[in-house]
């Protein structure tokens, strides 16, 4: 009976007895069965930067957790791309400056050169507004000068008088440049008028060369003449009629004069009257031929014969 237990082996679910014969004794060992090992991690960490920064060039990604259990994986690794950051290039003027002379703004512009990716950065503003300096030196031009007016008078039609002329700005002047000449222009300017001539006071009355209806001159010069188109009325020669009259004045505009006696009257001896007024009709038809004559070379500008030897 000892001898069937020392080789029986009883194996009861968990525990195994495992009996031997030993110097006559039965030694019994017991082995118990090892279970499972219950495997505890925590939650994966968050993945680690990628080992590239590099855009455009791939790298690699870690993340760990911890666990009890030595089968466990520890740490995971993945193929990771760099963020890509939008890129643009430098502003450039797009617009001139909005002064003329000192500070103003200008328009500047720039250019996406890559657009973003991977959670890169997004592009910034690509149009701004910037400070300015200008000075842009500019003489004032003019256009030529248009032609003279007319004549603008004083007073009337004519004489003294105004003419003027003007011209235009083609561009203006900018910051220091020069100013504007001037662009108006006036010069005096005159029209003569039409002018009468003006005659001098008459002289003396010629005497009467006949007792009845013979005819005595004076005459007048011109002390100013005529010009731009004026005229000269009048003439340089009066004449009247001697009335018949032994006394008194003849033609009676109180000058003094008395009339010229005939000798055969003054004798008292005249016979036959109507010889007489035969003598003073040719008498004043030479006068008068006289006085014309007289006349004529006055207008001519000749001397008259009786002068001219008057003077000699």
């Amino acid at each position: 009976m000892v001898q069937f237990c020392c080789h029986l082996i009883v194996v009861v679910l968990v525990t195994a007895f495992v009996a031997e014969q030993c110097h006559g004794f039965v030694r019994i060992r017991i082995r118990r069965r090892r279970r499972a090992p219950v495997c505890n991690s925590e939650a994966w960490a968050s993945w680690g930067a990628c080992s590239s920064n590099l855009c455009g060039r791939p790298g690699n990604s870690n993340r760990n957790r911890k666990v009890n259990c030595g089968n466990a994986n520890k740490s995971e690794r993945r193929t990771c791309n760099p963020p890509c950051n939008c890129q643009v290039s430098q502003f450039y003027p797009s617009s001139i400056c909005s002064a003329t002379c000192g500070a103003g703004t200008l328009k500047q512009t720039r250019f996406v050169q890559r657009l973003p990716s991977n959670g890169g950065r997004a592009c910034p503003n690509l149009i701004r507004n910037a400070p300015c300096t200008r000075y842009e030196n500019r003489n004032c031009e003019t256009n030529t000068w248009a032609s003279w007016s007319t004549c603008k008078f004083l007073h009337g039609s004519c004489g003294p008088g105004t003419q003027r002329r003007h011209r235009n700005v083609r561009r203006t002047k900018l910051c220091r440049g020069s100013d504007c000449p001037a662009l108006d222009e006036s010069l005096p300017c005159s029209q003569c008028c039409p002018t009468d001539c003006v005659w001098g006071e008459f002289g003396p009355w010629s005497a009467c060369r006949a007792l009845c209806y013979g005819s005595r001159y004076r005459y007048r010069s011109v002390v100013q003449s005529q010009f731009c188109g004026g005229a000269c009325p009048g003439s340089n020669v009066d004449s009247k009629t001697c009335p018949c009259g032994l006394n008194g004045d003849i033609g009676g505009d109180n000058d003094s004069e008395t009339p010229l006696e005939n000798e055969d009257t003054r004798d008292g001896d005249v016979s036959d009257i109507s010889d007489i007024l035969n003598r003073q009709s040719a008498e004043d038809e030479e006068n008068e031929n006289d006085s014309l004559t007289r006349a004529n070379d006055v207008l001519s500008g000749q001397p008259d014969a009786n002068d001219s030897g008057k003077k000699k």
